[in-house]
């Protein structure tokens, strides 16, 4: 072999040359057809998400544009100094909060993009952790708004105020300050919803109202038993809210649950027992009241007008008492006793109002036969007793007319009412006078029953 032909080289190197540069070329290929395509798919999930900036949050959303969507930063930002009214806080405490929300329409594109950590827990509507809050898409502009208030309480409270408190606190007081009107750019909250149209998908009072018709209705001290896990259903939330509502409501009981801010600031660990304390020997009182408010509840319930009326010790006992009955409240808790076994003989008289528009509608004890409220007729005398064995509850009403001889079969104090629903009280006027008649033993066959 001569020395020219040494130095070629040999097949096996030809071979290797060829499959190196074919395989840097195809992988070169490759990454310039791939390069784009991932650039491309970052591009499309940046662009997939806007956000609108408001003073106090910055929201973060997958879905297009829009009236309802794009004013969330402005309710936010209304809400803020409202909630800080409430607290009492000083302006220069809550001037820089701002949180972060995102709005959901696909939870799977806000995975993929690191804006929903893997360790949140399942959440139906929404949640907040850390200054951070996360809600889905609802289907009306009002529950939308609502649930963002809702978590931006939570946030606002965690931040500022360090503690939420318990949780019939913590989920009623965001409920209450989340319930809304926003009309022409203006924010009201803490409102007393008139009708189910102006709170569409809210549903709470809808759920007491259910308890009410299957017998299962919580007393307050239930509600403040609530534990951490309790509102994983939504049944809790409804009487979480309707808690709070009654006492910032109640005329006799508002100025007293000021207090819970105070145990809030403090981080109280016995938040619950300390507010309750504050009522004192007055709880029983406070649970009668609650025990009818929520037997009652309905949209525009007048928590002031409907409040239970105690009439105070008489001097000495009446063979005869008259009561004075307002048509314009609620329940009188008389101070008349009634002993089981003996028969009341009630008498009824007087004229009052039960609407002024378009007419003055006038009544009297036997009420208006055309119109029925639960199923009895508007405007009639009802009555009732607080039982001595259960004296945090009212029995059932009945219908007195403008005369009953009744035998109530337990021990209590007599309760007298017109029959007119709690939300429509404003425009009633007149009194009734009832007259109050004891006796001991049974009612005689012919005598038994009520008078037109």
């Amino acid at each position: 072999m001569g020395m020219n032909e040494a130095r070629k080289p040999g097949r096996w190197w030809l071979v290797l040359s060829f499959v190196y540069w074919s395989s840097a070329t195809v992988a070169l290929l490759l990454f310039w057809d791939l390069f784009p395509k991932q650039a491309r798919a970052a591009e499309q999930d940046s662009a997939a998400f806007r956000t609108l900036a408001g003073k106090h949050l910055e929201l973060v959303t997958d879905l297009p544009p829009a009236a309802e969507t794009d004013e969330l930063p402005a309710v936010f930002d209304a809400a803020v100094p409202l909630w800080a009214a409430y607290f009492g806080l000083p302006r220069e405490q809550w001037q820089s909060f701002r949180p972060r929300a995102f709005l959901i329409k696909d939870a799977k594109r806000f995975r993929q993009a690191g804006l929903m950590p893997d360790d949140l827990p399942p959440f139906p509507t929404g949640f907040q952790r850390n200054g951070r809050i996360w809600l889905y898409e609802q289907p009306a502009a009002y529950y939308q708004r609502h649930l963002l208030l809702h978590e931006g309480v939570h946030a606002f409270c965690e931040q500022l105020l360090g503690h939420s408190g318990p949780p019939w606190y913590a989920e009623g007081i965001a409920e209450f300050l989340a319930l809304h009107r926003w009309v022409d750019g203006k924010l009201q909250i803490g409102i007393n919803p008139l009708a189910p149209e102006e709170v569409p998908f809210w549903g709470r009072i809808k759920l007491i109202r259910q308890a009410q018709q299957s017998g299962q209705l919580l007393s307050l001290a239930d509600v403040m038993r609530f534990g951490p896990d309790a509102h994983r259903q939504v049944e809790p939330y409804a009487w979480s809210w309707a808690a709070v509502f009654f006492f910032e409501n109640h005329p006799d009981y508002r100025d007293t649950f000021g207090f819970s801010r105070q145990l809030l600031a403090q981080g109280a660990e016995d938040f619950s027992a300390q507010l309750r304390q504050r009522y004192g020997s007055n709880w029983e009182q406070v649970e009668l009241n609650w025990f009818v408010f929520v037997r009652e509840l309905e949209f525009g319930y007048d928590v002031a007008r409907a409040a239970l009326r105690f009439e105070p010790p008489r001097a000495q006992e009446e063979k005869t008492p008259v009561v004075t009955l307002r048509a314009d409240q609620g329940w009188l808790v008389t101070s008349i006793p009634i002993e089981k076994g003996e028969t009341v003989r009630l008498t009824a008289e007087g004229r009052y109002q039960l609407a002024e528009r378009p007419a003055i509608w006038w009544c009297e004890p036997p009420g208006v036969t055309l119109h029925y409220y639960r199923g009895k007729p508007l405007g009639v005398l009802l009555a009732a007793i607080v039982p001595d064995d259960r004296p945090t509850t009212m029995t059932d009403p009945i219908q007195v007319g403008r005369r009953l001889e009744w035998a109530p079969g337990q021990t209590g104090r007599l309760c007298l009412k017109i029959n007119d629903s709690p939300a429509l009280l404003a425009d009633n006027a007149g009194t009734i006078r009832v007259r109050v008649e004891k006796s001991p033993g049974a009612i005689s066959p012919k005598d038994r029953g009520m008078h037109p």
